[in-house]
């Protein structure tokens, strides 16, 4: 299994600010003032959680570095950037394009068995209302 020492440097970093870095891009989906504390918060609680409790040391190492890799200034839409080139770096463009392109088989369409009408009007009174 590998580790932090598996990697250099520079490909921790592109691992450990993809990991945080796809947290922050939830964050900033809603863009409101406590929605984005409210993910940061529980972002920070799975990275804690990860770092005590994983099986894998992988995850454990990433969860235990601290920082984001980003700046509370940094805008949204370079947090968003550099955060696919951390992703597409890591994976190999090989991985990302499949994983962004998967091959969806075809499918039959079926013939449904029910008939729908039209609806116009109240529906009918029932035999015990009548």
């Amino acid at each position: 299994m590998a580790t932090k020492a598996d990697f250099t440097e520079s490909e921790w970093e592109g691992l450990h600010n993809g990991v945080t870095g796809a947290g922050l891009l939830v964050s900033l989906s809603d863009r409101s003032f406590f929605d984005n504390f409210k993910e940061a918060r529980a972002i920070a609680k799975h990275l804690n959680d990860a770092r005590q409790h994983s099986d894998s040391l992988l995850v454990r190492d990433l969860a235990a570095e601290h920082g984001t890799g980003f700046s509370v200034r940094s805008h949204p839409d370079e947090i968003e950037s550099k955060t696919l080139d951390y992703l597409r770096s890591s994976m190999g463009e090989d991985a990302w394009h499949q994983g962004m392109h998967p091959e969806v088989p075809e499918v039959a369409l079926v013939e449904s068995p029910y008939q729908y009408n039209e609806f116009h009007g109240a529906a009918p009174a029932s035999k015990t209302q009548e």
